[in-house]
């Protein structure tokens, strides 16, 4: 349980950090074909590490809105 305020805070910073993500992989995508580099496999390899996961760490054209689909946490 947390208030209204956190928890709209709490869906800003998500979505902050889901942008983040893609902006991110997007750059590598870029510094990739600078160098000869592959990116999906770069992005596989970034996502076998439990701290990042491979969720949301596809290059492309990035995103649309300002929300994310809501992940179903078990």
């Amino acid at each position: 349980m947390t208030t209204t305020e956190s928890s709209e805070m709490i869906k800003y910073a998500s979505n902050a950090f889901l942008a983040t993500k893609i902006f991110f992989i997007n750059e590598m995508a870029n510094i990739c074909e600078r160098v000869g580099a592959r990116v999906e496999e770069v992005a596989k390899g970034m996502g076998l590490d439990h701290r990042i996961s491979d969720k949301f760490l596809n290059a492309g054209i990035g995103y649309g809105g300002s929300c994310f689909p809501i992940l179903k946490i078990c």
